[in-house]
Protein backbone atom coordinates (compact mmCIF):
# COMPACT_ATOMS: atom_id res chain seq x y z
CA UNK A 1 0.00 0.00 0.00
CA UNK A 2 0.99 3.40 -0.91
CA UNK A 3 1.30 6.39 2.11
CA UNK A 4 -1.22 8.54 1.90
CA UNK A 5 -0.09 12.21 0.83
CA UNK A 6 -1.56 13.67 3.81
CA UNK A 7 1.61 12.06 5.57
CA UNK A 8 3.60 14.62 4.31
CA UNK A 9 1.95 17.69 5.63
CA UNK A 10 1.87 18.95 9.30
CA UNK A 11 -0.93 18.79 11.59
CA UNK A 12 -1.63 22.21 11.23
CA UNK A 13 -1.22 22.51 6.76
CA UNK A 14 -4.09 19.71 7.35
CA UNK A 15 -6.67 21.91 9.50
CA UNK A 16 -5.95 24.68 6.59
CA UNK A 17 -6.26 22.27 3.87
CA UNK A 18 -9.46 20.84 5.63
CA UNK A 19 -11.25 24.44 5.58
CA UNK A 20 -9.87 24.98 2.13
CA UNK A 21 -11.87 22.21 0.88
CA UNK A 22 -15.29 22.96 2.21
CA UNK A 23 -15.07 26.15 0.80
CA UNK A 24 -13.59 28.74 3.29
CA UNK A 25 -11.40 31.39 2.03
CA UNK A 26 -8.08 32.17 3.37
CA UNK A 27 -8.69 35.06 5.10
CA UNK A 28 -12.20 32.90 6.90
CA UNK A 29 -9.72 29.87 7.50
CA UNK A 30 -7.37 32.15 8.47
CA UNK A 31 -10.07 33.70 10.98
CA UNK A 32 -11.53 30.01 11.91
CA UNK A 33 -7.94 28.61 12.80
CA UNK A 34 -7.17 32.03 14.83
CA UNK A 35 -4.02 32.94 12.73
CA UNK A 36 -2.77 35.64 10.54
CA UNK A 37 -5.00 35.51 6.60
CA UNK A 38 -0.71 36.02 5.56
CA UNK A 39 -0.03 32.78 7.73
CA UNK A 40 -3.14 31.18 6.58
CA UNK A 41 -1.92 31.73 2.66
CA UNK A 42 1.68 30.90 3.71
CA UNK A 43 0.15 27.30 4.65
CA UNK A 44 -1.80 27.42 1.77
CA UNK A 45 0.73 27.73 -0.50
CA UNK A 46 3.07 25.32 1.69
CA UNK A 47 0.18 22.64 0.96
CA UNK A 48 0.36 23.00 -3.03
CA UNK A 49 3.68 22.77 -3.92
CA UNK A 50 3.97 19.88 -1.71
CA UNK A 51 0.97 17.82 -2.93
CA UNK A 52 1.71 19.04 -6.37
CA UNK A 53 -1.41 20.67 -7.61
CA UNK A 54 -1.62 24.45 -8.75
CA UNK A 55 -5.25 25.31 -8.04
CA UNK A 56 -7.46 25.27 -4.67
CA UNK A 57 -10.13 22.64 -6.36
CA UNK A 58 -7.46 20.01 -6.81
CA UNK A 59 -6.67 20.23 -3.04
CA UNK A 60 -10.33 19.65 -2.21
CA UNK A 61 -10.57 16.68 -4.62
CA UNK A 62 -7.91 15.25 -2.74
CA UNK A 63 -9.06 16.06 0.82
CA UNK A 64 -12.36 14.39 -0.30
CA UNK A 65 -10.70 11.18 -2.21
CA UNK A 66 -8.28 11.26 1.60
CA UNK A 67 -11.49 11.38 3.40
CA UNK A 68 -11.13 14.57 5.34
CA UNK A 69 -14.14 15.99 4.29
CA UNK A 70 -17.11 14.37 2.55
CA UNK A 71 -18.37 15.42 -0.52
CA UNK A 72 -20.82 18.49 -0.36
CA UNK A 73 -20.19 19.48 2.66
CA UNK A 74 -20.20 22.98 3.65
CA UNK A 75 -18.32 25.92 5.87
CA UNK A 76 -20.58 25.48 8.66
CA UNK A 77 -18.26 23.86 11.13
CA UNK A 78 -15.59 22.00 9.79
CA UNK A 79 -13.62 19.51 11.94
CA UNK A 80 -10.29 19.82 12.83
CA UNK A 81 -7.16 17.60 12.54
CA UNK A 82 -7.30 17.20 16.14
CA UNK A 83 -10.69 16.20 15.92
CA UNK A 84 -9.17 12.39 13.86
CA UNK A 85 -7.42 10.09 15.61
CA UNK A 86 -4.00 9.34 14.78
CA UNK A 87 -3.78 6.60 12.70
CA UNK A 88 -0.11 5.19 12.97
Amino acid sequence: TSASPLSILTPREIDVLIHLAQGYSVKQCAKALGIGTSTAGNHKSRLMKKLGVHKTVDLTRLAIREGLVPEGRGPAHPPRVHDFEQVG
